[in-house]
């Protein structure tokens, strides 16, 4: 692999992370209900967020530094 398809593979693994939370979010919606569970909704949404979103997030900021050092070749 060459390394200047890095960034294209973190921006790819980062857009699946964010996919994954919104799907996440959608299944955590359809089953939650208030009287079975004690945690609200949004402790639920902090979880997925932090489970997803996060790594996501490093990964976009991974692969913009990956683009920018091989594009100042």
């Amino acid at each position: 692999m060459k390394k200047q398809h890095l960034p294209k593979l973190c921006y790819g693994f980062s857009i699946l992370f964010a996919a994954g939370f919104f799907i996440r979010v959608v299944m955590d919606w359809l089953r939650y209900d208030s009287a079975l569970h004690s945690a609200p909704f949004w402790a639920w949404l902090l979880t997925a967020g932090i489970c997803f979103l996060l790594p996501a997030l490093i990964l976009l900021v991974i692969g913009s530094l990956l683009q920018r050092k091989f594009s100042g070749k």
